[in-house]
């Protein structure tokens, strides 16, 4: 528009600086010194250049080839004035200056042949969320085309911490193309990892497509997830990975950026030495796909492996994090130890519950919430060898689990223990302040004197006999609630040696004071009783051992604290017979004398007579 000399350097205001795109800076004065060269072909030769915008000054060198003059001042090309580029550069913050080193080519009338070559380098620069120590780049813009190569030392992109980066893009009026990015991304305490990545991203659409391969600790991605996905963030700080083995991925990705963001992916990841919640596995690997917008973040590994010293597992998991639930399906001879922690706490306290001594085999599927327990349900099939409950070991067990919500319901439970078979029934409902449970279980034909080392600790002892037994109980589940269990059941024993238990041995001991010999005879017993639970203790009105010479009547309490109180009444001859009934008739008065009272508790019981005197009972004492 206007041009003056002084002192050989001509000062220049551009022509078409009015249609100048908003989102552009101007240039606020242009100073040159310029040589005028009319053959072969008219130009002008700038020795030297000053270009000066808001914040920055450009010197450069190079020469304008003359064409005809327009009519009219040309206009910038339309492709430059919705260059959604423009919009970063408005952000771009240098807080040390730049050195560009610019080689240009021009044509007065046609803007849109404008040739740059810069050569730039820079530090400590921001730009939106992305910053660098140190950055420099190779560029080549013609024809409202570039292409060039960058570098960057430590940078960071939404707290993702590139310690270095160098690539090759080029760019033009549709879109950018990182041809190959090839970085080396960390984090404090987490080691480096290497990242190809290849990108194309559509100005006016905003879309986005790329591939990439990494060996990156995951852990990177924590910042950059947090505002947008706390929860996989905080997930992903449950994993510990060995700094010198990351885990492997590599895939595919497309989105969109605006309006609405979105993010499609597909891709592989495998890993050695991987510890997730404190569970340490030797390899694991999944088919990974995640699906992403502004509101949510679903992510699917399917099919995903885990392999640890005693077995492997295969399955899926689905996390959607706007509904904070896992969905799941998988099959599993994992330590029930290990697989329940990578669940959820509450799974792993219930696990703990039991002892696992064999080799397990587990099929679950449902869904799981963070949290929230509403939202559970879950089906779980268990069938395992060697299973323990409290003291009792199963040779082998099976189980169907059923969860939903705050109710756990475990049926279908049998299997086989110390030569016999069993089945139950388990309910456990924690959606009160404390927790309820119910539990019916019944025993058949295991071995009496197996059953009896397990419950007592004792070393075996030659019992002999089988055991049948039925329970029913229900009660508030937690530390200190054992008064308010209630319940019943029963309990039979057939050919057993029930006298030489250490509990009867008391007992034994002074009816064979009484009677020399008599432990020959106190050989094949059975017994049997029925009982109640209520208010702390086990309550028996009747029970019965009989033998072939003596019977043993007995009633009494069992308290929860281990303390006994029954009154026990040997008789002679087998209950309900003639020819006992007859010879007790005769012999009352004596069978009064072999009244007795058990008290102490079951690590040392202590029997005393009721009816004998004193004199005579310190005799036998």
């Amino acid at each position: 528009n206007a041009a003056r000399s002084e002192q050989g350097w001509v000062r220049l205001m551009l022509a078409g600086q009015d249609d100048l795109p908003p989102r552009l800076l101007p240039l606020e004065i242009l100073q040159a010194q310029l040589v005028w060269e009319p053959a072969p072909l008219p130009r002008i030769r700038v020795l030297d250049m000053l270009a000066r915008l808001p914040g920055c000054e450009l010197a450069a060198r190079g020469v304008f080839n003359l064409a005809p003059i327009a009519d009219h001042p040309p206009a910038w090309p339309a492709e430059l004035r919705s260059w959604a580029g423009a919009e970063l550069y408005e952000q771009l913050e240098l807080r040390q200056a730049a050195h560009i080193d610019c080689t240009f080519q021009a044509t007065g009338a046609d803007l849109s042949q404008l040739g740059l070559y810069p050569k730039i380098r820079a530090r400590d620069t921001h730009l939106a969320e992305m910053s660098a120590a140190a950055w420099r780049a190779q560029i080549s813009l013609r024809n409202a085309q570039a292409q060039g190569c960058l570098e960057i030392k430590n940078g960071r992109l939404s707290g993702l911490e590139l310690r270095e980066a160098r690539g090759r893009f080029s760019a033009d009026a549709h879109g950018l193309t990182i041809a190959e990015l090839a970085a080396l991304l960390g984090a404090p305490g987490l080691g480096c990892g290497p990242l190809s990545l290849q990108l194309h991203y559509a100005w006016p659409s905003t879309e986005f497509t790329g591939q990439w391969q990494a060996q990156v600790d995951p852990r990177v991605l924590t910042t950059l997830l947090q505002e947008k996905y706390p929860v996989a963030a905080r997930d992903l700080n449950d994993f510990q990975l060995a700094e010198s083995k990351p885990p492997r991925t590599a895939g595919q990705f497309k989105g969109r950026w605006q309006p609405a963001w979105e993010l499609d992916l597909t891709g592989q990841a495998a890993a050695q030495e991987v510890v997730y919640r404190g569970v340490a596995s030797s390899a694991a690997r999944a088919a990974v796909t995640v699906s992403g917008t502004k509101n949510n973040l679903l992510v699917a590994l399917r099919p995903l492996s885990v392999v640890r010293p005693e077995g492997s597992g295969q399955g899926s998991l689905y996390f959607d994090f706007a509904e904070r639930q896992i969905s799941f399906e998988g099959w599993s001879e994992l330590d029930p130890y290990a697989l329940a922690p990578m669940i959820n706490p509450f799974m792993d306290r219930l696990v703990r519950q039991f002892q696992f001594a064999g080799p397990v085999q587990t099929r679950a599927w449902g869904r799981l919430g963070w949290g929230w327990s509403a939202a559970d349900a879950m089906e779980l099939v268990l069938v395992a060898q060697q299973l323990g409950w409290r003291m009792l070991l199963a040779d082998s067990c099976a189980l169907d689990m059923h969860l939903r919500g705050d109710h756990l319901e475990i049926d279908a439970i049998q299997g086989n223990i110390y030569g016999g078979s069993f089945s139950a029934r388990a309910s456990l409902d924690t959606s009160a302040a404390a927790a309820s449970y119910e539990l019916e279980a019944a025993v058949h034909g295991a071995g009496f004197d197996r059953l009896l080392q397990a419950f007592t600790g004792a070393p075996a002892g030659n019992y002999a006999g089988s055991i049948d037994a039925q329970l029913t109980l229900a009660g508030i589940s937690g530390e200190g609630q054992g008064a308010s269990a209630r319940g019943s059941g029963w309990v039979k024993v057939s050919n057993g040696h029930v006298f030489q238990i250490p509990l009867l041995g008391g007992l034994s001991d002074f009816l064979t004071r009484i009677i020399p010999g008599l432990n020959l005879l106190l050989r094949q017993t059975d017994a049997r009783a029925a009982f109640c639970i209520e208010n702390g203790r086990i309550h028996a009105d009747e029970i019965l051992i009989e033998g072939d010479v003596f019977s043993l009547l007995g009633r009494g309490d069992y308290y929860l604290d281990g303390t006994l109180d029954f009154t026990v009444q040997v008789k002679l001859l087998r209950q309900h017979t003639f020819a006992a009934d007859v010879f007790r008739v005769v012999i009352y008065p004596v069978s009064r004398m072999l009244e007795f009272h058990l008290g102490g508790t079951l690590e040392a019981p202590c029997w005393r007579p009721v009816n004998i005197p004193k004199a005579l009972f310190f005799m036998f004492d």
